[in-house]
């Protein structure tokens, strides 16, 4: 039978190649090109070669009969090839770019992915996972949401089958799905246990499942290791020949070239009282000797499972490394590594850069894990109240930043469990204390909403303290240090600057005198905010009316200052002196004493407007009256009035306070 080649050259999908018919997709990929290759008939390929760019890929040198379409999906510009899929008659198989920013040859090694026809890739994922390869350069397993991940195997993964014992004709099966062929070899060990190995022809492999000896699917309490594997061996009871009873099965690590991430340690898989629900441990260093291994399966044979506090001899050896981590988010400084938790763990680390941001993976590759805390730096924990519990196991643990340059500063926590809860936590940059996220991303992959909030959380929320009247001086709860400038406007005024000493924008969450919370404005004239953009960049505010919380624009054109100013703070003191007298009159005799003399009307901060709109505002200035302690009161929370409808003020606040007295000292 002759051969058939397919050119996938996106410009020949037009030419019919061997009575095989291309179309081109430029719609249901958006934004990639889909071209699709099939028989009109309906029949399969022949012995199909695939060329591209004048060059025979070898790894797919004259693929079977089975073939019913071949599809390639390239970047929207048909420069980039990002995946070839296979249809087959039970299958697909996606074959993906391992390197994007290298030129594809006749020796370029396809990372492949395989699907179940049951479990086939429909649209939405198969974006998804092209959207991966463009952002990573290749498919990053990690990056992909738990929803894609079920949806098919890796090309090296392999369900291992207890079933299947040495001797007779039983010396290799295939592994579902994937068709790896597996080896089985024997190993006697001193006359006491059992040693079988199920050797794989691909190496390193992973482990999609296991089979029990009756052929039963197993189930691990928190799934399968999610790392390449160098060994698969099955302990027995019993000395050499019997294959009954498997108690133990041990997965060694594959260590791969240059991976600083890489912890040495064994998964222990123990059988229990339930044939299909084992429980699984990982131990540090190289495994156990012969004599050990015969004391671990005495253990579980007599117990029904592995039962570590009955072995003292080994209890450490059998700590589950997995458990009862520290969390130091200081110790991350280079883009991959290990770091030691202080408590005999390692933990391997792993950075990633997206797009305006960063994120760091702790306790990276490992299935699930306990943690005992989290330390911001050495001697700075987060509450325990916002963790996990230590009995809670989590699947991911991710600490997001606003750089991609840097790990100084967390601003947001992801939190996986393995019970596919997820949960986040947060703080302003500069916060002391961390708080719980609620309008929060739907997972770490959820890449616009953790975008947004971290612009949001990079900004920081503060309370500023109006009774600091020069110098530096931290916030309450909050690690930043700002700066007061203090200067006389001209007989009769003072102004307050209050700047974040690095010179960052900022937002304020409320305002102290010392640890008293302000909340009259009744003395407050008007309000100047200095817009960073726009066509007019300085706006004025004035009350409506002396007893009023209103706020009207008062002039929109042009600065107010020297005599201008003066006269219209006159001009205001005024008009709101004859609005208060006209409303004391209206209300005479209606008062009771106790009430007589009092503000009929009063804002507090918990009342105020939240934060949700995207206006950036450089400095705001405020112009004040009546005595010096009312001043301050009204000016900053007259900031906040107008204020907290925007996003960002600063990098300074100026209070300008009018005082019809001298100056008071603090």
């Amino acid at each position: 039978m002759g051969r058939e080649v397919l050119n996938m050259d996106p410009e020949n999908w037009k030419n019919p190649q061997e009575k095989i018919y291309g179309s081109e997709n430029t719609d249901n990929f958006k934004p990639y090109i889909a071209y699709e290759y099939s028989r009109g008939s309906g029949d399969p390929f022949r012995r199909t070669e695939l060329i591209y760019k004048g060059k025979v890929l070898k790894q797919f040198h004259q693929l079977g009969g089975s073939i019913t379409k071949v599809s390639t999906y390239f970047t929207n510009n048909k420069e980039v090839l990002l995946t070839i899929s296979i249809d087959v008659t039970d299958k697909c198989f996606y074959y993906t770019n391992p390197n994007t920013a290298e030129p594809i040859d006749e020796n370029t090694d396809f990372d492949s992915i395989v699907t179940k026809k049951e479990t086939i890739l429909y649209r939405g994922f198969i974006v998804m996972i092209l959207d991966n390869i463009k952002k990573n350069s290749k498919l990053v397993y990690d990056d992909l949401s738990d929803e894609v991940k079920k949806k098919f195997w890796r090309g090296r993964d392999i369900l291992f089958d207890l079933k299947n014992k040495p001797g007779g004709n039983n010396k290799t099966y295939i592994s579902e799905v994937t068709d790896i062929q597996v080896d089985i070899g024997v190993e006697q060990t001193n006359g006491t246990v059992t040693k079988v190995k199920h050797v794989p022809k691909v190496k390193p492999f992973y482990i999609r499942g296991l089979r029990n000896a009756n052929a039963q699917q197993v189930s691990l309490g928190y799934g399968f290791p999610n790392e390449p594997l160098e060994e698969f061996t099955v302990y027995y009871e019993g000395e050499f020949g019997g294959y009954r009873d498997p108690l133990l099965v041990v997965l060694t690590l594959y260590k791969v070239v240059g991976d600083l991430t890489y912890v040495e340690s064994e998964y222990y898989i123990s059988r229990n009282e339930y044939d299909t629900r084992w429980d699984i441990i990982r131990i540090s260093g190289g495994g156990l000797n012969d004599e050990n291994i015969k004391k671990v399966l005495d253990n579980i044979k007599e117990f029904t499972e592995l039962k570590v506090s009955m072995l003292n001899s080994l209890r450490s050896r059998l700590a589950d490394i997995t458990e009862g981590l520290i969390i130091d988010l200081s110790k991350t400084t280079s883009e991959s590594g290990i770091y030691d938790s202080g408590n005999s763990r390692k933990i391997p680390y792993k950075k990633t850069t997206y797009v305006d941001y960063n994120a760091v993976s702790h306790a990276h590759g490992f299935t699930s894990f306990t943690i005992k805390g989290i330390n911001i730096t050495k001697n700075l924990p987060i509450s325990s109240s916002l963790l996990p519990t230590s009995n809670e196991r989590l699947c991911i643990l991710k600490v997001f930043y606003n750089s991609t340059q840097n790990t100084d500063y967390p601003l947001m926590i992801y939190f996986q469990y393995a019970t596919s809860e997820k949960r986040w936590i947060c703080r302003h940059y500069g916060d002391k204390q961390w708080t719980e996220l609620v309008d929060c991303p739907s997972s770490d992959t959820d890449f616009s909403k953790i975008k947004e909030s971290i612009l949001k959380y990079s900004v920081p929320n503060v309370t500023i303290d109006v009774s600091k009247a020069s110098g530096k001086y931290q916030p309450y709860g909050n690690s930043l240090d700002f700066t007061v400038l203090s200067n006389s406007v001209d007989s009769s005024g003072y102004n307050f600057t209050h700047i974040e000493s690095g010179n960052k924008p900022f937002k304020i969450k409320g305002v102290t005198h010392s640890q008293t919370t302000l909340n009259d404005p009744s003395n407050l004239l008007l309000v100047e905010l200095i817009k960073s953009t726009g066509t007019k960049t300085r706006t004025y505010f004035k009350r409506s009316g002396r007893n009023t919380t209103s706020w009207v624009i008062l002039n929109e054109d042009s600065q107010l200052s020297g005599n201008d100013l003066s006269s219209k703070l006159k001009e205001l003191m005024n008009e709101y002196d004859q609005s208060k007298s006209a409303s004391e009159n209206s209300h005479k005799g209606e008062q009771s004493p106790e009430q007589e003399g009092t503000e009929t009307k009063s804002t507090t901060l918990d009342n105020q407007p939240k934060d949700d709109k995207d206006l950036s505002i450089n400095p705001s200035s405020v112009q004040h009256s009546s005595n010096k302690s009312g001043a301050i009161v009204g000016v900053i929370l007259c900031i906040l009035l107008v204020g907290l409808v925007i996003r960002k003020v600063g990098p300074s606040v100026r209070t300008y306070i009018v005082n019809r007295y001298p100056r008071l000292r603090f």
